[in-house]
């Protein structure tokens, strides 16, 4: 399981979560599971190729992932 950390600025895209758990072998799977429970989040977070969008940063410390992103203030 990995376990996102939503920044405030895209909760509301979240129902209002601060963290969201996922189901993943790797990253880009649980980006993938991200995108398919919150596509309003997904849009704000990742390019049309699935990727991080050019602001924003993912950081993965074990089984956490950190969103940053100057568009949502973080």
């Amino acid at each position: 399981m990995v376990t996102f950390r939503i920044p405030s600025g895209l909760r509301e895209h979240c129902d209002g979560r601060a963290t969201v758990d996922v189901e993943a072998g790797d990253l880009q799977a649980a980006l993938k599971e991200l995108a398919t429970r919150y596509p309003r989040c997904a849009d704000r977070v990742l390019g049309p190729d699935g990727a991080p969008r050019e602001w924003v940063r993912v950081e993965q410390e074990g089984d956490w992932v950190n969103i940053l992103s100057a568009a949502c203030g973080g």
